[in-house]
């Protein structure tokens, strides 16, 4: 839902932005790896993935993000997403600079008709 959309200029640059409520859970599929030899030092250890956005009909969507895996998933593998603040909650993100974690690897959706 979005609150608004606007812009500003500061020092003759144009930033852009929306003012959106965002959604700290979501599904996805993951559709590749990142590697990474050069990054924070808080990121060592963490296994980094590429994760494609998906609806609960397991349509994809055309957005990405790379999250850091805690739960040991595989490419293909549909994942629950936590983002935000909270994706920094579980015991293998606590204080790094993370904003998506793969939390849960999903076995199955049921939706009403």
């Amino acid at each position: 839902m979005p609150f608004g959309d606007g812009a500003v200029v500061i020092d003759d640059y144009l930033i852009k932005f929306s003012l959106t409520l965002e959604k700290t859970m979501l599904l996805g599929k993951i559709v590749g790896t990142v590697w990474a030899t050069r990054k924070d030092e808080k990121l060592n250890g963490l296994k980094l993935m590429v994760v494609r956005h998906v609806e609960p009909d397991y349509s994809l969507k055309k957005s990405y993000v790379v999250a850091a895996d805690t739960v040991g998933a595989g490419v293909g593998e549909i994942v629950m997403l936590t983002t935000g603040s909270s994706a920094r909650q579980s015991k293998f993100t606590e204080g790094k600079p993370v904003d998506a974690v793969i939390s849960g690897i999903i076995d199955k959706i049921d939706l009403p008709e």
